[in-house]
Parts: structure tokens; C-alpha cells; sequence
């Protein structure tokens, strides 16, 4: 490690301060279509006021490969599962995909209840 920082000396010194290190490589995941359209939903379905968690992305994800690629999609006799091969939608590419993205996926706080029409009728006459 010490030595990629001396080979890389002048890359480390020109990033902004405080950073945790240079944006290296490709920023794009594997399926940049897919992910594209999945972030799209995503904007949606907020939009719509509807709780996206990682298993609604993973779920999406998988419909949308299944459309763009129906030919790396097969079915096990077996156990009638899909097997998506070249692409594994794990923990590690969910991580990848909010960072690259930019998706936090936190809980909503502090959100007053309304009371009912009733109980506001009485407490103001």
C-alpha cells in the first residue's frame, strides 16, 4: 500500500481536501442499461410516497434483466427457479449500485400523525 501511495504521490496530493481517496476506474456498474432504468423506478416510486427497501430493488432488477436479456435467462427443471447467468444481483452489487447512485436508504423520523376531523372539532370549540 505504501508503495502505490509513493508511486502515486502527485494523483494524492491534487484530490480536495478531506477526501477518502480519488475516483478511480469505471463508475459505471456491469449493466449500466439496467441499472439506468432501475434508478428511474426508483425516482417513481418515491415519487408515488411508496417504501423502496433492498428487496424491492433487487425484484425490479430482476424484471428488468429479464427484459433486456431473455437470452441469459434460464429455468431449473428442478426447482422451477430462474438462473440469471453473467450477472448475480448480491449485497455487494446493492451497495455498489446506492453509491454509485447516490441512494440512501433510511427510515423516515420525526413525522407528526394527524389527528382525526373529529378530535380537532372538539379541542377547538
Amino acid at each position: 500500500m505504501l508503495r502505490n501511495w509513493i508511486r502515486n504521490r502527485a494523483k494524492i496530493a491534487g484530490q480536495k481536501k478531506a477526501s477518502r481517496r480519488a475516483q478511480e476506474g469505471n463508475t459505471k456498474g456491469k449493466e449500466h442499461k439496467i441499472e439506468q432504468l432501475l434508478f428511474k423506478e426508483f425516482q417513481e416510486a418515491r415519487q408515488q410516497g411508496k417504501a423502496v427497501r433492498c428487496q424491492w430493488f433487487r425484484r425490479h432488477a430482476k424484471a428488468l434483466y429479464r427484459q433486456q436479456y431473455p437470452d441469459r435467462i434460464t429455468q431449473n427443471p428442478e426447482t422451477q427457479r430462474l438462473l440469471y447467468s453473467g450477472f448475480k444481483f448480491s449485497n455487494g452489487w446493492f451497495q455498489s449500485f446506492c453509491r454509485r447512485w447516490r441512494i440512501s436508504n433510511r427510515c423516515q423520523t420525526k413525522t407528526a400523525q394527524n389527528p382525526p376531523e373529529d378530535y380537532r372539532e372538539k379541542v377547538m370549540s
